[in-house]
Order: structure tokens, then C-alpha cells, then sequence
């Protein structure tokens, strides 16, 4: 990616220093969302980022004014600037992000309770559940039926395809039942170790917990 034309004015576009760069935006959600003192390693860890790399971003973050360092100098913990009445704009826009996503799991959770019989189990699959999914990723979602019962689908369709029409998704639907699902645990097939390690669960249990019980 080629860099801008011309360099960004801090005075004028100081967001642009703070949320330049991936690592600077995941710690300052970070830190927005756990809104108290956090370690380095800490932040690391939460933030998915190297520590080498969340060093940078700290000093860099700091620098810009959003967040301050607190405590024992050599070893400092962070928190966001409470000195920066930006830092309060962007918490609430990362307070936005979280309430889109339990929003939309909320509404998958409430359509498939509506079905009758509800699923046994609502999972997240594939590149979603494994946070590998980029914009143009179809969110996967399982449903899994202890048979055949269909009555209430056409309705869980529209609810989630609705909801996710609403925050610019696109849902993919997968219907299982529980026999499905224990025959490819028993092959222990390639789609079985996938989604007994990366299956999310919306509602009822995780894939291991349903074949074991």
C-alpha cells in the first residue's frame, strides 16, 4: 500500500496518529473496554499482538496523547488518557462495535428459541469463528436438531438474515442434526476437528459437550 500524498496534520487530524495502525486501534479497544490499569503483557495478550510490537504501539500511543502510563516508571502499566477528551469519543465508538456484535447474537439466540422445537445447539463456524474472516466473509451458523423438525426455519431465516442485513453481513445457514454431527466425531473427519476446535456456541453446548453428553 502506497503511503497518503501528503502527511496528516496532527493538530488538525490527531486520530490519524491514534488509530494509524491495526496494533494502535486493538489496544486502544483494549483499554477502552476494560477501562482500567492494564500491563503490557496484559494488553499483549488481549490485544492478540507480539510484545515487541505492542511496545511500539504503547510509546507510539503515548506520544499521541491517548493513553498515559501509570505506576513505577520501569515497569508502567497503561490506561487511556484521562487528560484527552478524544480518548471518550473513541471508547464510545468501540462501545458501538461491541453492542453491534451482542446485538446480532442476542437476535440469533432469540430466533432460534422461537423455532418449535427450538435446535439443540447454535454454533458460529469458519472463518468467523476462527477470527480469520475479512469484509467479504459469509458468517457461518449452525443449526443442530435432535431430528427432522423444520417447523419455525422460514422465520429464523428472515430474522437472521434481517439482522445481518442490518450491520452489512451475510449469513450462511447450515442445518445438522445430532446424528450428523456424532458420525462425523466418530470418523474424526477433517470438518469434525475444525469444528470441535473452532465452533463457537450461540445457544446449548459446544460440539464436544453435545457428542460427549
Amino acid at each position: 500500500m502506497r503511503p497518503p500524498a501528503r502527511p496528516s496534520s496532527f493538530f488538525y487530524h490527531p486520530l490519524d496518529a491514534m488509530l494509524g495502525t491495526p496494533a494502535g486501534v486493538r489496544i486502544l479497544r483494549v483499554l477502552s473496554l476494560h477501562q482500567d490499569v492494564m500491563s503490557p503483557s496484559m494488553i499483549a495478550e488481549r490485544a492478540g499482538l507480539g510484545g515487541a510490537g505492542t511496545g511500539r504501539a504503547l510509546a507510539r500511543l503515548v506520544a499521541a496523547g491517548a493513553i498515559e502510563p501509570v505506576g513505577d516508571s520501569r515497569r508502567p502499566q497503561y490506561r487511556l488518557s484521562g487528560s484527552n477528551p478524544s480518548m471518550e469519543h473513541v471508547s464510545a465508538l468501540f462501545a458501538a462495535e461491541a453492542a453491534r456484535t451482542d446485538g446480532f447474537m442476542r437476535r440469533i439466540r432469540k430466533a432460534a428459541r422461537n423455532i418449535d422445537p427450538a435446535p439443540v445447539a447454535v454454533w458460529l463456524m469458519g472463518s468467523v469463528a476462527r477470527l480469520e474472516d475479512s469484509m467479504l466473509s459469509d458468517l457461518d451458523v449452525a443449526l443442530v436438531w435432535s431430528g427432522t423438525a423444520q417447523a419455525g426455519l422460514k422465520a429464523f431465516n428472515q430474522a437472521i438474515n434481517g439482522a445481518a442485513n442490518a450491520v452489512g453481513l451475510h449469513v450462511s445457514i447450515v442445518r445438522l442434526s445430532v446424528a450428523e454431527v456424532r458420525q462425523h466425531a466418530l470418523a474424526r473427519d477433517e470438518w469434525w476437528q475444525s469444528l470441535a476446535t473452532d465452533a463457537v456456541p450461540i445457544l446449548g453446548p459446544a460440539p464436544r459437550t453435545l457428542v460427549d453428553g
